[in-house]
């Protein structure tokens, strides 16, 4: 189990690697349920990962949604 300050740290880094663009749907995601998971680097452009148990959605640099994206993770 991982201590509390260590999974605030991580989330400070999630956090700092966002655009202001995806900041800016931070609330929205967090809104409906979904919780910053992880930030995906693509050659395009990090892409924000939000997580509500088994449902993804996904921001873009743009900040742009998607609310059904094509979302693959490690067991």
């Amino acid at each position: 189990m991982k201590d509390r300050r260590k999974i605030e740290a991580e989330l400070q880094s999630l956090l700092k690697a966002l655009t202001l663009s995806q900041e800016s749907h931070l609330d929205e995601a967090e809104n409906l349920g979904f919780e910053l998971a992880f930030i995906r680097k693509k050659d395009d452009g990090n892409l924000a990962v939000f997580q509500n148990d088994d449902k993804y959605l996904t921001v873009n640099d743009t900040g742009e949604i998607d609310y059904q994206p094509d979302v693959k993770t490690r067991p």
